[in-house]
């Protein structure tokens, strides 16, 4: 799913750099949804922070990270697509 959501990342408005020069860090923590076998939906949870911690994305006014659900590419789309929209305003 990292990979995934790397390549689309890379492809858009938002671009990966090393640590040291990087104006934001995304966080994410992601598992199986469920322990069944077979299931291949992940449950992911995202938010960039900026150098100083404080949050970036998504809107500080909302909740403090968003939550995916679904098959880890569908996945890796829908947050780098929710990004490049929130770059774009």
């Amino acid at each position: 799913m990292l990979a995934e959501l790397h390549v689309r990342m890379s492809n858009g408005f938002l671009a990966t750099s090393s640590a040291d020069d990087a104006d934001a860090a995304l966080k994410i923590a992601a598992e199986r949804s469920s322990g069944r076998p077979g299931d291949l939906r992940v449950v992911v949870i995202v938010k960039a922070v900026n150098a100083n911690g404080h949050l970036v994305w998504p809107d500080s006014r909302g909740s403090g990270s968003w939550k995916y659900v679904g098959r880890p590419n569908l996945v890796a789309e829908r947050i780098a697509n929710d990004m490049t929209k929130a770059v774009r305003k």
